[in-house]
């Protein structure tokens, strides 16, 4: 099977992302304790979004192949990191330090 190219392309207002993928428009913002306008879940929200969305359908492939008659799946997606390390504290690393679903 031959490699797939994923294209988003996106613009910025400020804090404020605005991602299209495909037909499908994204927005992704941060609060406005971080000088954002909450239009939309912050980065990190939506990369445990995005999380969800494939546990999701590797769920649904695999069912189907099972043969089992999979209707709904709910996920509680967690994730911790501190954010001295998204405020350049060089000590600190700037990403998820566990996630748990």
């Amino acid at each position: 099977m031959k490699n797939m190219k994923v294209l988003v392309r996106t613009e910025t207002d400020g804090m404020t992302t605005f991602a299209k993928a495909g037909k499908h428009e994204l927005i992704i913002d941060e609060g406005s304790q971080l000088g954002g306008n909450d239009k939309g879940a912050n980065p990190m929200q939506t990369v445990l979004s995005a999380l969800a969305g494939c546990e999701n359908v590797t769920a649904h492939v695999i069912a189907k192949e099972m043969e089992f008659d999979l209707h709904d799946i709910s996920f509680r997606i967690t994730g911790e990191f501190n954010p001295k390390g998204f405020m350049g504290d060089p000590n600190v690393k700037p990403y998820f330090e566990s996630i748990h679903v």
